[in-house]
């Protein structure tokens, strides 16, 4: 079973991620220990904030979903406010249909409606109900001719999308960061383990030392003999006081891996030399191009953003509205149908509206047209205060991109460096692994000849112990700077 930081990133669906990450990974226990697969998937099914990430995926899903309705095309109907008389009945439904993403579009009808509850009203015949129903009826249609009203609504969307995109790849980019604590943690393990075995070989050193002591003849009573006694049981007590703070540190690792306290051992731990052979780590590490770096992918989104919003917000905006109103039966007493126009030019903090209506029947045969000027010279500096912000993010959106080729440039040279000297220092310590167990060999084929002490058996079995725990260090280091060098990156999308 490969980790899961080696295995594609994404899920195709992103809300499963957590399952994908708690589930897929386990793994039987390896032959000769705990397999690290299946405690990492254990450390990701107890880490709550991955949980809480994946809550937050959800929350962003449905304000995507709300963001796009109220952009999107908006329907809306009204019954309006009907009232009963003694003699009528009146009210005046409507519908009106608006369209952001296209410039602000809207259409809205309009239709009174009066029925008459009296014993004359039988008599009046069809076309006279119709006419009565459809008196006032209107139709009116208005969009912006120049402006933002269409951009701005995209600009939107295209907000909440990005959001969505950024709670994604928190999922992804926590998963690997909990990756990297687990491996971290081992390795943290296993170095208080060295110190341990440092420790006890402290032990040993100080015993050798009152054995050659006793064979020199000095006894109990000697001063010198008393001291390294004292010096054996200083470094015992050392050895017992890292023991006890290493057994906490590896309890705790095993709760949060949803296990007992105390099942776990370092024994216990299958080799993380099997994660390197089973995978493609020692081949190359996982470095990508700086246009997935993701300072740089961030910074080009700032800067798109920027000049999003500097084409999108106008300052200067022409609407335009037209409708159409139908009489009817009032005809007969002068009213005429009309058919009406309106211009609003705003800029520079001024707003001027022209309207005309045109009757098309009855006594009236001249156009009405209307005029509106307004201006306040507040509205006028505020809008050119933010049109100076807006070049000032501007400016600094693409001071960012220079900011994230320079990091770029510095954060591939010191991760390659890196890499070279861990695979140095892991060739290093196999090297010393293989000499120190060659060392314990000849030493136990010597003590098992009785040609040797038993304190420089139980050394050279803990310098043998402490070498291997080096060489698992080693590799270690590896995993979690390849894990680091994943976070670099913008997470995979397929």
């Amino acid at each position: 079973m490969i980790p899961s930081f080696l295995v594609s990133p994404k899920v195709k669906n992103l809300l499963m991620i957590f399952l994908f990450l708690s589930t897929s990974l386990i793994a039987e226990a390896a032959k000769n220990g705990v397999s690290l697969e299946y405690l990492l998937a254990a450390y990701l099914a107890n880490h709550r904030e991955i949980q809480a990430l994946t809550i937050q995926l959800q929350q962003q899903h449905l304000s995507l979903e709300s963001t796009r309705n109220s952009q999107g095309i908006d329907i809306t109907l009204s019954t309006g406010i009907f009232s009963l008389g003694s003699s009528q009945v009146r009210g005046e439904p409507s519908i009106s249909i608006s369209m952001p993403r296209l410039n602000g579009t809207y259409l809205e009808a309009r239709v009174p409606l009066q029925f008459d509850l009296e014993d004359n009203a039988a008599a009046k015949s069809s076309s006279q109900e119709n006419a009565s129903v459809l008196q006032g009826a209107s139709l009116t249609v208005g969009t912006e001719i120049l402006g933002n009203r269409g951009k701005s609504a995209e600009l939107s969307v295209l907000k909440s999308e990005r959001s969505l995109q950024e709670a994604q790849r928190r999922i992804q980019n926590q998963a690997l960061a909990v990756e990297k604590e687990f491996y971290s943690t081992i390795k943290d393990l296993y170095s208080s383990y060295a110190h341990l075995l440092n420790l006890q070989n402290s032990v040993y050193t100080k015993e050798l030392d009152l054995a050659i002591l006793q064979a020199q003849g000095y006894g109990p009573t000697s001063t010198r003999y008393r001291t390294t006694q004292m010096e054996v049981l200083t470094n015992q007590r050392n050895v017992d006081k890292a023991q006890r703070s290493f057994q906490r540190e590896l309890e705790l690792f095993s709760q949060k891996c949803g296990l007992e306290a105390d099942s776990l051992s370092i024994t216990d731990f299958a080799p993380s030399g099997e994660i390197l052979a089973a995978t493609k780590i020692l081949e190359e590490l996982p470095v990508k191009g700086i246009e997935s770096f993701t300072t740089m992918e961030s910074a080009q989104w700032s800067l798109s953003l920027a000049e999003l919003e500097e084409r999108a917000d106008s300052s200067v905006t022409l609407s335009a509205e037209a409708g159409y109103t139908y009489k009817g039966q009032a005809a007969s007493s002068g009213a005429s149908d009309t058919i009406n126009g309106a211009l609003v030019l705003k800029a520079l903090g001024g707003t001027i509206s022209t309207g005309v209506s045109v009757p098309l029947s009855g006594e009236e045969k001249n156009p009405a047209a209307q005029l509106s000027l307004t201006w306040s010279p507040n509205d006028m500096k505020n809008q050119s205060i933010q049109k100076q912000q807006r070049q000032l993010n501007l400016e600094l959106a693409k001071l960012k991109i220079q900011e994230a080729e320079e990091s770029y440039s510095q954060a591939m040279e010191e991760t390659l460096l890196t890499w070279e000297d861990l695979l140095w220092n892991r060739q290093v310590a196999k090297e010393e692994r293989e000499l120190y167990q060659q060392l314990a060999q000849d030493t136990t084929s010597l003590f098992n000849q009785g040609m040797t002490t038993e304190t420089e058996f139980k050394q050279a079995n803990t310098n043998r112990d402490r070498a291997q725990i080096q060489c698992e260090i080693a590799d270690l280091e590896l995993i979690i700077h390849y894990i680091a060098t994943r976070q670099l990156f913008i997470p995979e999308e397929n």
